[in-house]
């Protein structure tokens, strides 16, 4: 994950990690950094001063110590080993853990089972038994025997009273949405812990929340394939006003490559298409690769996926570009030029959406065949 920073005309995105450092212009924006959770913590606040940072930090902190006391599956000591090693009986579970595996039951429905919380034994058979930070550098080879997982809709959870039952042998790991979790309370916290005012921004290792009010423009969001980048006005990077995001994605590029005729760019699940437009400036061709393009960025699963981009339109299209994109569930974030002088001239629209991969594949196709082309194309 890399940084966030006040909104900037340029958009984009696709990669691994979300890292929010907090620049904006002029005024920067009030961070800290730790580690939890085996990965690296980062808190911004859109306003305020230092102590404001320290009672929002203490806060957060405080969540993601209840996060590991509760769902750790690295930690003898923890709530959810304790569960494990009772599997077999129905156990009266805590608020925190009943909510995680809620969520996690969620997911695993959501996702018909891609996400599953009872990979537990695999993961662990597979040497994944120890946290990150205790693995040698290294190590001799494991033996992995592959075999079905039991399956989520083995387990039971019964929110009156918190009851939860898995049958013998199961061990449950909430690897995949409880630190998503952790983020949604952390940024909850942080922002109870200053009374409501605000905006404040939680990234755990990639996994975004947000709460209160976005700086003006929103926390855009630089997307690097490593944690640690720095900050670097060519990467690509998100706008967000509220909600969530997490980094983790697969989609799958053959059926979207296959809505919009074209080869599309695949990095780390997550899919990448653009489409090149033509102007003249000054007597010179300006083209796709002088970012006159419309691009579409997905990322998430098939199923549950998230797109955003940049939409490149002459003036006379963008009525009937915008009306067909609102017509198909996709949100409008900006409209604006990113040049002068151009011939034809060109109107840029940032958007986003959520839904199946194709079928938001299919509603950015939509709009792109409403365009008429020029003579410059």
């Amino acid at each position: 994950m890399t940084a966030a920073r006040s909104h900037t005309p340029a958009g984009a995105r696709s990669g691994s990690h979300i890292r929010p450092r907090g620049v904006t212009t002029p005024n920067i924006l009030l961070r800290a950094e730790d580690w939890a959770l085996g990965t690296r913590v980062r808190l911004v606040l859109a306003q305020g001063d230092q102590a404001a940072l320290s009672l929002a930090k203490a806060a957060m902190d405080a969540v993601l110590r209840d996060i590991d006391d509760t769902c750790s599956r690295f930690r003898e000591d923890s709530e959810l080993t304790r569960l494990n090693a009772g599997a077999g009986r129905e156990h009266a579970v805590s608020p925190l853990l009943g909510r995680a595996i809620a969520e996690a039951l969620r997911a695993a429905a959501l996702t018909d089972g891609d996400v599953d919380l009872t990979v537990g034994g695999a993961v662990r058979r597979a040497g994944y038994d120890v946290d990150f930070a205790a693995i040698p550098a290294d190590g001799g080879p494991i033996t992995v025997t592959a075999r079905p997982i039991p399956g989520w809709r083995l387990v039971r959870y019964a929110a009156a009273g918190h009851r939860f039952y898995a049958p013998a042998g199961i061990e449950i790991d909430l690897g995949a949405t409880a630190k998503a979790l952790a983020a949604d309370l952390a940024a909850v916290a942080a922002l109870e812990a200053l009374h409501g005012t605000g905006g404040v921004l939680v990234s755990l290792g990639g996994d975004i929340a947000l709460a209160g009010t976005p700086p003006p423009g929103g926390w855009t969001v630089q997307v690097s394939e490593d944690s640690g980048a720095p900050l670097d006005d060519a990467s690509e990077r998100i706008t967000l006003q509220s909600g969530a995001i997490a980094t983790s994605s697969s989609i799958t590029a053959a059926p979207i490559e296959e809505v919009f005729g074209t080869k599309a760019q695949s990095s780390n699940g997550m899919v990448k298409v653009t489409i090149g437009r033509n102007a003249w400036m000054h007597g010179v061709e300006v083209g796709n690769e002088m970012g006159v393009n419309t691009w579409a960025a997905f990322a998430g699963s098939d199923r549950q996926a998230v797109v955003d981009g940049d939409f490149a339109m002459v003036e006379g299209d963008l009525q009937v570009v915008l009306k067909t994109l609102r017509s198909e569930g996709i949100n409008i974030v900006a409209i604006h030029q990113h040049m002068t002088t151009e011939v034809p001239r060109y109107v840029f629209l940032h958007y986003w959406g959520k839904g199946s991969a194709v079928d938001l594949a299919k509603a950015i196709k939509k709009a792109l065949n409403t365009q008429q082309p020029t003579k410059y194309d």
